[in-house]
């Protein structure tokens, strides 16, 4: 019997592998910072707060100054920007 390879949360590495990005802030569990968003999408924290200031932009919310994103809304924003595959 062969042993799964597993990462610090227990999943499956080829589970992970085959998530893409979307999928990856979807299963997380805490809502995301803009420094954590930016770094996964590497781009700067300031072209997050533009996207935060569209009108169709990423969805947050803020609490004292600090401010919030959603995963499940922040993957699903992400999937509406993502270009198919052309064949």
């Amino acid at each position: 019997m062969h042993s799964l390879p597993i990462t610090d949360e227990g999943c499956d590495l080829r589970v992970l592998n085959n998530m893409t990005l979307a999928d990856q802030i979807e299963q997380m569990k805490t809502a995301l910072t803009v420094d954590e968003f930016a770094g996964m999408m590497n781009v700067s924290k300031k072209f997050v707060y533009k996207m935060l200031k569209r009108k169709n932009g990423l969805e947050s919310y803020q609490l004292f100054g600090i401010i919030r994103l959603d995963p499940v809304a922040t993957a699903q924003w992400l999937r509406s920007r993502t270009l198919s595959k052309r064949g």
